[in-house]
Protein backbone atom coordinates (compact mmCIF):
# COMPACT_ATOMS: atom_id res chain seq x y z
CA UNK A 1 0.00 0.00 0.00
CA UNK A 2 1.40 3.12 -1.16
CA UNK A 3 1.23 6.75 0.89
CA UNK A 4 -0.48 9.31 -1.34
CA UNK A 5 0.97 13.00 -1.51
CA UNK A 6 -1.49 15.38 1.02
CA UNK A 7 -1.62 18.03 -1.69
CA UNK A 8 -2.84 20.54 1.52
CA UNK A 9 0.18 19.79 3.07
CA UNK A 10 1.54 22.80 4.96
CA UNK A 11 5.35 21.63 3.91
CA UNK A 12 5.98 22.21 0.06
CA UNK A 13 9.39 22.55 -1.96
CA UNK A 14 8.52 26.68 -2.71
CA UNK A 15 8.29 27.35 1.05
CA UNK A 16 11.66 25.74 1.86
CA UNK A 17 13.12 27.65 -1.07
CA UNK A 18 11.54 31.07 -0.36
CA UNK A 19 12.75 30.34 3.43
CA UNK A 20 16.72 29.52 1.92
CA UNK A 21 17.03 32.80 0.00
CA UNK A 22 15.55 34.61 3.07
CA UNK A 23 18.22 33.20 4.94
CA UNK A 24 20.89 33.94 2.48
CA UNK A 25 19.85 37.62 2.16
CA UNK A 26 20.63 37.27 6.29
CA UNK A 27 23.71 35.86 6.02
CA UNK A 28 25.41 38.01 3.18
CA UNK A 29 24.35 40.80 5.64
CA UNK A 30 26.36 39.08 8.30
CA UNK A 31 29.06 38.64 6.63
CA UNK A 32 29.38 41.81 5.20
CA UNK A 33 29.23 43.38 8.73
CA UNK A 34 32.22 40.72 10.04
CA UNK A 35 34.18 41.29 7.19
CA UNK A 36 33.51 45.13 7.29
CA UNK A 37 31.83 46.40 9.29
CA UNK A 38 34.85 48.06 11.15
CA UNK A 39 34.96 50.52 8.02
CA UNK A 40 30.95 50.94 7.94
CA UNK A 41 31.55 54.82 8.98
CA UNK A 42 33.42 55.26 5.56
CA UNK A 43 30.94 53.33 3.35
CA UNK A 44 29.13 55.25 0.55
CA UNK A 45 25.33 55.66 1.52
CA UNK A 46 24.03 53.15 -0.95
CA UNK A 47 25.99 50.76 1.02
CA UNK A 48 24.52 51.59 3.95
CA UNK A 49 20.97 51.49 2.10
CA UNK A 50 21.84 48.03 0.79
CA UNK A 51 23.14 46.64 3.80
CA UNK A 52 19.33 47.10 5.94
CA UNK A 53 17.44 46.37 2.44
CA UNK A 54 19.24 42.96 2.75
CA UNK A 55 18.49 41.64 5.88
CA UNK A 56 15.10 43.17 5.87
CA UNK A 57 14.32 41.44 2.13
CA UNK A 58 15.59 38.29 3.79
CA UNK A 59 13.29 38.47 6.39
CA UNK A 60 10.43 39.90 4.38
CA UNK A 61 10.42 36.32 2.00
CA UNK A 62 11.02 33.88 4.91
CA UNK A 63 8.14 35.71 6.23
CA UNK A 64 6.20 35.09 3.04
CA UNK A 65 7.49 31.72 3.26
CA UNK A 66 6.13 30.96 6.16
CA UNK A 67 2.57 32.85 6.32
CA UNK A 68 1.35 33.40 2.69
CA UNK A 69 -0.97 30.85 1.00
CA UNK A 70 -0.16 27.97 -1.75
CA UNK A 71 -0.61 30.17 -4.65
CA UNK A 72 1.61 33.23 -3.98
CA UNK A 73 4.33 31.31 -2.21
CA UNK A 74 4.28 29.68 -6.36
CA UNK A 75 4.51 32.87 -7.94
CA UNK A 76 7.07 34.66 -5.31
CA UNK A 77 8.96 31.35 -5.50
CA UNK A 78 8.45 31.16 -9.71
CA UNK A 79 9.37 35.25 -9.53
CA UNK A 80 12.38 34.93 -7.38
CA UNK A 81 13.90 32.01 -9.44
CA UNK A 82 14.27 33.39 -12.93
CA UNK A 83 17.99 33.20 -13.34
CA UNK A 84 20.43 30.64 -13.73
CA UNK A 85 22.43 31.70 -10.15
CA UNK A 86 19.75 30.21 -7.86
CA UNK A 87 19.83 26.70 -8.77
CA UNK A 88 22.55 26.83 -5.87
CA UNK A 89 19.48 28.22 -3.29
CA UNK A 90 17.77 25.51 -4.99
CA UNK A 91 20.31 22.81 -4.33
CA UNK A 92 20.46 24.24 -0.85
CA UNK A 93 16.69 24.38 -0.37
CA UNK A 94 16.42 20.68 -0.68
CA UNK A 95 17.86 19.05 2.25
CA UNK A 96 15.68 21.28 4.06
CA UNK A 97 12.62 20.47 2.49
CA UNK A 98 13.42 16.64 3.19
CA UNK A 99 14.05 17.12 6.75
CA UNK A 100 10.64 19.88 6.89
CA UNK A 101 8.80 16.35 5.35
CA UNK A 102 10.36 14.21 7.74
CA UNK A 103 9.42 16.26 10.66
CA UNK A 104 6.12 17.24 9.43
CA UNK A 105 5.23 13.40 9.62
CA UNK A 106 6.51 12.66 12.50
CA UNK A 107 4.65 14.84 14.07
CA UNK A 108 1.21 13.73 12.71
CA UNK A 109 0.59 16.90 10.48
CA UNK A 110 0.19 14.45 7.19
Amino acid sequence: MSKKRNPHSWVTYERCYLITIGLALISLAVIIWVKSGHEASEWPGWAHVLFIVLPLLGFTIIAVGLKAKRQTIQNWAEGISRHEAFILIMILAFPIYLLCELLSRRNGKR
